[in-house]
């Protein structure tokens, strides 16, 4: 039975372990992603990456390595060389980097026979040395039987050739060592660039949200500055309108009481008098003996010189000075009277006992309590 011209074929190779896979038919890798399990999360998604490596044996028993993929966590699938292994050969597939890898492609061609152009395909990555059976094993039963004397030429080529194999496998790992360590290096250096970035976006937020807080302060505090001197403003033209109300309703008051108050009345002697009060009870008439309460005071100076409560006298008897006999008379009782006397109808020009002065004019303000 003829088996198919492509069959698909995969792995998964994991850091650390040597995956061998022998090749019945011609092997071409076509894919190689992450391992989707062990993807971390988003913060750190930069920091995966794993190198897909083949290793080869060569006749002289020195070993090459060479990068077939470097797989990212942001790449779907990543680029492969373009390699065609041969049939019947042994490939040795590595994973170098934290997470393992999915390996996949397919066997093609119709059996087992050698491919020479696969031979060819890895002597230009790992260089002439490689055994026949592409897998770094020495020459088979086969190749025993071959000659002595082509023995011993391939062997001298093989040693002739054995300082420059070993220092291309040298120029082959140390590059992918130095990669990684380039790339790991880039990948900390742009996680700390981010991180700085962020800490500098924060800061001038933070400062950003400092500075309008405080301009919110002092707009808040013009405002009550300015609604406290509104408040200072109209309460000083209230008080000055309440005041100018006050003296204007004073003002009225007072002329309302003058044009109100009874006028004095002057007398044929000289004698003035004003009602504050009229009694309703028995009125004073000449020859009456009364009660009365008195406040007498100079004019000139309004200041007090004699005062009682209950004082009586003989109404026109002479008890009294004359402003008082005739000021008295025709009032009532309950009744309030102010009397103004002149000089001449009080002490005259000889005063009295020292607290009235000569010529003197008096102000009594009388209440006639009792007429008898």
């Amino acid at each position: 039975t003829r088996a198919p011209s492509k069959m698909f074929w995969g792995a998964k190779v994991v850091p650390g372990d040597d995956h061998q896979i022998y090749t019945p038919r011609r092997l071409r890798i076509t894919g190689a992603v992450l391992d989707p399990l062990t993807l971390p999360n988003e913060d750190k998604k930069d920091m995966l990456r794993t190198i897909l490596a083949v290793k080869v044996k060569h006749e002289n028993g020195m070993v090459s390595k060479a990068v077939l993929a470097m797989v990212d966590r942001n790449q779907e699938n990543a680029r492969i060389r373009d390699i065609v292994f041969p049939a019947n050969a042994l490939v040795h597939l590595q994973a170098e980097g934290p997470a393992p890898i999915d390996v996949s492609g397919y066997f093609e061609g119709e059996g087992p026979e050698f491919e020479e152009d696969g031979i060819d395909a890895l002597r230009t990555i790992f260089g002439q040395n490689l055994g026949a059976n592409g897998s770094g094993d020495e020459s088979d039963s086969d190749s025993e039987s071959e000659s002595d004397s082509e023995d011993e030429e391939e062997s001298s080529d093989s040693s002739s050739e054995e300082s420059s194999d070993g220092d291309e496998q040298e120029e082959v790992a140390e590059p992918v060592q130095k990669k990684q360590k380039k790339d790991a290096a880039a990948s900390n250096q742009k996680l700390a660039a981010e991180k700085e970035a962020k800490a500098a976006q924060v800061a001038k937020a933070k400062e950003a949200a400092e500075k309008k807080a405080k301009a919110a302060e002092a707009a808040k505090a013009k405002a009550a500055a300015e609604q406290k001197a509104k408040a200072a403003e109209a309460a000083k033209a209230k008080a000055a309108a309440e005041q100018k109300a006050k003296a204007k309703a004073d003002a009225e008051q007072a002329a309302k009481q003058k044009q109100s108050a009874p006028k004095p009345v002057t007398t044929k002697s000289g004698l003035q008098m004003v009602d504050s009060q009229v009694g309703k009870g028995r009125e004073a008439r000449r020859g009456n003996k009364v009660v009365v309460g008195y406040h007498g005071v100079l004019k000139s100076n309004f200041k007090k010189f004699d005062s009682s409560s209950n004082f009586s006298f003989k109404l026109g008897a002479g008890d009294v000075i004359k402003g008082w006999d005739e000021g008295v008379q025709g009032m009532r009782e309950g009744g309030k009277r102010r009397l103004m006397i002149p000089a001449r109808l009080g002490y005259g020009r000889q005063g009295a006992g020292g607290v009235i002065p000569p010529n003197a004019d008096l102000v009594f303000d009388i209440v006639l309590k009792k007429v008898m």
